[in-house]
């Protein structure tokens, strides 16, 4: 059983969010990915980091500064080219 998360429902969140990450990877940056996979991780709670880590294959350490990014930054896109993302210093992780 995954930290925090129950046996069958755990099993396929996760399922499901390897199957995302797998469809979405090829086509988002290092960012999103991480943002992605941290806020995959932040909606299953305790032990959500640890699980989407191993769930998706990638490092602990990049789901959760994926996590703090999802949860501190904040989105501003403009229309049209040049879109603008702005994080809040603090939880940068690059």
């Amino acid at each position: 059983m995954v930290w925090g998360l129950k046996a069958a429902a755990g099993e396929q969140a996760l399922e499901r969010v390897a199957r995302l990450y797998e469809q979405l990877r090829p086509h988002l940056d290092e960012r999103q990915r991480r943002v992605l996979l941290g806020a995959e991780a932040s909606g299953l709670g305790h032990g959500g980091i640890t699980a989407v880590a191993a769930a998706t294959g990638a490092h602990p350490a990049t789901v959760a500064c994926g996590a703090r990014e999802a949860a501190g930054g904040t989105l501003e896109a403009s229309i049209g080219v040049g879109a603008l993302l702005t994080v809040n210093p603090a939880h940068s992780c690059v």
